[in-house]
């Protein structure tokens, strides 16, 4: 991408850029004048939409509490009474019972509650009823119930409703509420007979500190239709009043009435409003909820006020789709979008066409600058404008008629240069300004460079002209001296092989003589073992005749003992007489026969210990035979290290000749390559001294 825009040219980048630039600060402009307009709206939305909350909340207050002061007035008008109940004859019927007889005391106030009734019921339209309600013999000592009713719709005829026992009404909430809180109290949704909601509200008459009875005013719903919608444009708006527990008291469509609200919207929705709702403030709140045909879930504003009603807190409810509330605000950003995208093609497309128009000349110099580099520099461009770019143009042209007389001079000088002629200082003529100056300095000091190398040349191939001849007669003596190097180099090398070859037979004769001590040391080894095994033997030998003297003694000790038996043996058959006789013949014998195994084996010990005495000697003379072994075994060993260490010597000895006779046969090669190098240098230098004169010749056509 950054490639891509590097490529493009300065006219499309620019627009490129001052497009960005607009559509940025268009994008900020409007962004922060959306911004600001949601906010002011939303203020100013939240603002309308709170003040008619409360303004509704302030009208229904009125009217209730209008309703509170008229019923209050008239329970006034009767605690004001010292006396309700007069102790005079009942002489009057009574209006309200018609078959009661009062007195004239009770009828003239019965006469006066009903007609503060049907006044109030007839100022105030919102009131359909107003009931009074006594306590048990209050205002009449003969009834324990007394209590009526006025209806809206007995207006004309001035007929009540009666409710001939106390408890027809002493459990009903309006009456019941008042005795037990001890103050007035507001009901809700009760319906009355023909199925219209209704609230109460009830409030104590006092005379003292005594409630003797209550005064109740029932309100029609109906009659706040006239809180309606606020604002008719907007569809989804819904205006109802509530409680804190989100039970509809009344709301527009009849079918919301007495439902519970928190059920349209999400829990944590109800729970948000709840908590607001304990602060007893207005307050605005943004929920989700389900309206609309399907029960499709919906972001709406809702908008509550309170309203301090008797005992109770009721609360004006608004609520409108986020969509529909802040639908002008969307319009008026997507008229903006809208202006915004025609604005940046607008916009744009001027930019272009002024850009193109601007950036025209640029053209010129384009062309001017793609001349200079194909080397067209005598090409100019009119300027268009007498503006930076014209005379930016203008120093192109100059720039171009500059360049182009300096080249021309220069070609100039270098043709003159070319044909030898390096005086050119008075030739240059151009006006060299800035760098060219330097181009003129150096075209100067290349010629000054090469009158000087010219010069130079000139002296040095006179030199080499010399040089070149001495080269060649020392190049000769050379050539002859190496031949006669190289034949002292050849006889000494036959010697040297001669001696090699010398040398070689002696080291056989050497290795000869070694191998055949290493043969006559494995002998007297041999030979040494044998004698040691001989050894072995008579030692072996030996220890048996000393074993068999060991046997013989055993052998003389039974023969001494058989013959002391025979003796006894004989003894005892001599004593036996007869009998004995032949035991004693049997004992002579075994006597002689021990005599004559005694005898026996003195002489085997005499043999033995001569055959021992003459092992003794025999080990003796093996003994000193295998030290003469020893001794021949050690002149051997040592006569075979010295023919080793003459072997060693004497192969070391070869290899010094052999590399003797390679270093000076490798020599001879380099005598012979002197040789071919002098011959060589000879002809060079004949070569170099005739170019010599060749270049003497050619530096005289130079002009320095």
């Amino acid at each position: 991408m950054k490639n891509r825009f590097n490529r493009m040219k300065v006219e499309n980048k620019v627009n490129l850029i001052m497009i960005i630039l607009s559509i940025c600060m268009l994008s900020i402009v409007i962004l922060i004048t959306s911004v600001r307009s949601i906010m002011i709206n939303d203020t100013m939305l939240n603002d309308y939409f709170n003040e008619i909350a409360k303004e509704k909340a302030y009208l229904t207050k009125y009217k209730i509490d209008l309703v509170d002061t008229t019923i209050a007035q008239i329970g006034r008008s009767i605690s004001l009474l010292d006396n309700i109940q007069d102790k005079d004859e009942y002489t009057s019927n009574s209006v309200v019972y018609n078959d009661l007889m009062i007195s004239a005391g009770e009828a003239e106030l019965e006469k006066m509650i009903l007609e503060h009734t049907w006044s109030a019921i007839e100022a105030l339209p919102l009131i359909k009823s107003i009931g009074v309600y006594f306590e048990p013999y209050i205002l009449s000592s003969k009834r324990s119930g007394y209590a009526f009713k006025a209806d809206r719709e007995d207006l004309f005829g001035e007929e009540v409703t009666i409710f001939n026992t106390y408890d027809d009404y002493a459990q009903q909430a309006f009456y019941s509420e008042v005795f037990r809180n001890s103050s007035k109290h507001l009901t809700t949704l009760n319906p009355d007979n023909v199925d219209e909601y209704v609230i109460s509200i009830s409030r104590p008459i006092i005379i003292g500190e005594k409630i003797i009875g209550v005064i109740v005013a029932e309100i029609l719903w109906t009659e706040f239709d006239d809180i309606g919608k606020p604002d008719s444009k907007y569809e989804g708006l819904a205006l109802n009043v509530m409680t804190s527990d989100f039970t509809v008291l009344y709301d527009p469509v009849e079918d919301k009435i007495g439902v519970d609200a928190s059920k349209s919207v999400q829990e944590y929705s109800a729970i948000e409003v709840k908590n607001n709702m304990q602060k007893r403030e207005a307050f605005a709140c943004r929920t989700y909820g389900f309206t609309g045909i399907g029960n499709i879930l919906q972001l709406q504003e809702r908008f509550f006020a309170p309203m301090k009603l008797l005992d109770q807190t009721w609360w004006i409810h608004i609520g409108v789709k986020a969509l529909e509330i802040y639908n002008d605000i969307l319009q008026t950003m997507l008229t903006s979008l809208i202006t915004a995208i025609v604005s940046i093609i607008v916009l744009s497309t001027t930019i272009r066409i002024l850009n193109k128009k601007l950036f025209q000349p640029l053209s010129g110099l384009k062309s001017i600058a793609q001349s200079i580099e194909m080397g067209q520099l005598s090409t100019k461009v009119e300027p268009t404008y007498d503006d930076d770019i014209g005379q930016l143009t203008n120093n192109f042209n100059n720039m171009g008629t500059t360049i182009h007389g300096i080249i021309k001079e220069i070609e100039l000088l270098l043709a003159e240069m070319s044909k030898g002629n390096f005086l050119i200082e008075d030739k240059i003529k151009a006006n060299y300004e800035g760098d060219f100056r330097r181009i003129k300095e150096s075209i100067i000091n290349i010629a000054i460079h090469l009158k000087q190398t010219l010069k130079s040349i000139s002296e040095s191939s006179t030199e080499v002209s010399i040089g070149a001849e001495e080269i060649a007669v020392s190049a000769t003596h050379v050539s002859m001296a190496s031949q006669d190097q190289n034949n002292s180099v050849l006889e000494f090398i036959e010697i040297t092989e001669e001696m090699a070859t010398m040398v070689e037979e002696i080291n056989s004769q050497i290795m000869h003589s070694a191998n055949l001590g290493n043969m006559a040391i494995s002998t007297t080894a041999e030979g040494k073992e044998m004698m040691n095994e001989m050894l072995k033997s008579m030692n072996n030998i030996s220890v048996s005749s000393k074993n068999i003297f060991s046997v013989l003694d055993i052998l003389q000790s039974i023969s001494k003992k058989t013959n002391l038996l025979a003796l006894n043996a004989a003894i005892e058959a001599s004593r036996a007489g007869e009998s004995g006789k032949s035991f004693a013949v049997v004992a002579n014998e075994i006597r002689e026969l021990a005599n004559t195994s005694s005898d026996t084996v003195k002489e085997i010990e005499d043999v033995i210990q001569k055959n021992l005495n003459l092992s003794e000697g025999g080990q003796e003379i093996a003994d000193k035979t295998a030290e003469y072994f020893d001794k021949v075994a050690n002149k051997i060993e040592e006569s075979t290290i010295i023919s080793n260490n003459l072997l060693d010597m004497s192969n070391s000895q070869k290899d010094s000749i052999k590399t003797l006779v390679n270093n000076i046969k490798q020599l001879a090669e380099n005598v012979v390559e002197n040789a071919a190098s002098s011959e060589e240098s000879m002809a060079i230098s004949n070569s170099l001294a005739k170019q010599a004169t060749n270049l003497e010749s050619l530096m005289k056509e130079f002009k320095f």
